[in-house]
């Protein structure tokens, strides 16, 4: 007799990943695999139509494409998927992403691209959620941004039972990871190292004017940093009008022209300049001239790859330079404050990772169990009905 429940339960989460990140590939090789909104929800309404017994989340992010496939039966999906069936889907997503994009670099095989299926992948999507795969170790805007893929996917119709628990145990062991331990507490970015500089060098309660020179990524994660501590009247100004038009309706500073900037040397109490170029505008002879106009001292932050300001204005009097490597010291101190916390976090997320575990398991095992039930009264029934009424107890001691 055959019996209508799975023999056995393969413990391993039925999880493929394949993607790149920062660590191996530039910003080009990215950019070549990632994903806007609409062409997002395009890419994955054509996987659902061509695999459709396949779950797909994509997670894109400017440093991070990511693919989570699954086999859409989620728990019922049982024993150790052979290699050729559990490659099937990867393929299928290769194949497409191929024709759709097929000048991706990354898409060449082995290129750049790691690939990993299971519980690596499972605790890999843990660990990114939680912010210990950043670029910015303790990242806390990426949790965001998995919880956007997922609700693409939901919408999509490509991520249904085990990619939709899976996502959503990560989510929330990255909750438990910034509640209970340091490691996304403060911040470590070029924002938050200009604001304690400037902190250090003013005191932490003044109230201060600020100009912020730009309106690239470095310059507007400061500029959001300095509005929200509140002690900053703050003024933007970029080569672009329409740049710093967008950094001051985020943040709720004045708008500048480039060609007031100049003049501002003489009224602001700090200068930050986050740039790609030397700017003639921090060079000795105007700094000099602006010194010499002010009633108190001037604070430069020069936070420019390549550098802003002619070091040589911090032997200007009046003026405080303070460059790039004393940020980046500044930044190594907060990292390494939030690094202390990392063994605490990994534990929340293996603990995690294991209750998820448990919970697919415990599916897998439940509708198991209710056959089993079922198959054990229908046997009863059988053994009940092939004896006379005076054998009931010799029935009874059949079925014990």
């Amino acid at each position: 007799m055959s019996t209508p429940f799975p023999t056995s339960v393969h413990s391993a989460p039925p999880v493929s990943l394949a993607g790149i990140d920062y660590r191996d590939a530039d910003a080009g090789i990215r950019a070549e695999l990632s994903f806007g909104e609409t062409d997002l929800g395009e890419f994955l309404d054509r996987f659902r139509r061509s695999e459709p017994q396949t779950e797909l989340v994509v997670l894109c992010t400017c440093n991070r494409t990511e693919f989570y496939l699954a086999p859409a039966d989620g728990p019922a999906w049982q024993g150790a998927p052979s290699d050729s069936a559990s490659s099937r889907p990867m393929a299928a997503l290769m194949s497409l992403l191929r024709r759709l994009r097929p000048h991706a670099r990354a898409l060449d095989r082995n290129c750049l691209r790691y690939q990993t299926a299971g519980s690596e992948a499972a605790m890999h999507l843990f660990r990114v959620t939680a912010g210990l795969e950043s670029r910015l170790l303790g990242d806390t805007q990426i949790s965001s941004q998995v919880r956007r893929a997922l609700q693409a996917a939901q919408a999509a119709g490509t991520a249904r039972l085990t990619l939709r628990t899976l996502f959503e145990s990560a989510l929330r062991a990255s909750r438990r990871v910034r509640r209970d331990t340091g490691l996304c507490r403060g911040s470590a970015g070029i924002g938050g190292a200009v604001v304690r500089s400037i902190a250090d060098a003013r005191g932490p309660g003044a109230r201060l004017t600020a100009l912020v020179l730009g309106a690239g990524q470095a310059a507007n994660d400061i500029a959001n940093h300095l509005a929200k501590t509140g002690r900053f009247e703050l003024t933007v100004s970029a080569r672009r009008a329409e740049q710093a038009d967008a950094a001051a309706v985020r943040t709720g500073a004045r708008v500048a022209s480039w060609s007031e900037v100049q003049g501002l040397l003489t009224a602001v109490d700090v200068v930050v300049a986050a740039t790609s170029s030397r700017l003639d505008i921090l060079g000795v002879a105007t700094l000099t001239a602006a010194a010499a106009a002010r009633r108190a001292p001037l604070l430069v932050i020069d936070a420019g790859v390549p550098a802003n300001a002619d070091p040589k204005i911090g032997e200007i009097a009046g003026v405080t330079l303070v460059g790039l490597d004393q940020l980046a010291r500044e930044q190594g101190r907060a990292l390494a404050e939030r690094e202390r916390h990392i063994p605490v976090a990994e534990a929340i997320l293996d603990a995690e990772l294991m209750r998820w575990s448990d919970r697919r398991n415990l599916a897998v095992v439940e509708p198991a169990i209710k056959n089993l039930y079922i198959e054990a009264a229908r046997i009863r029934a059988e053994l009940l009905g092939s004896i006379g009424r005076g054998d009931v107890e010799r029935a009874t001691h059949l079925l014990l």
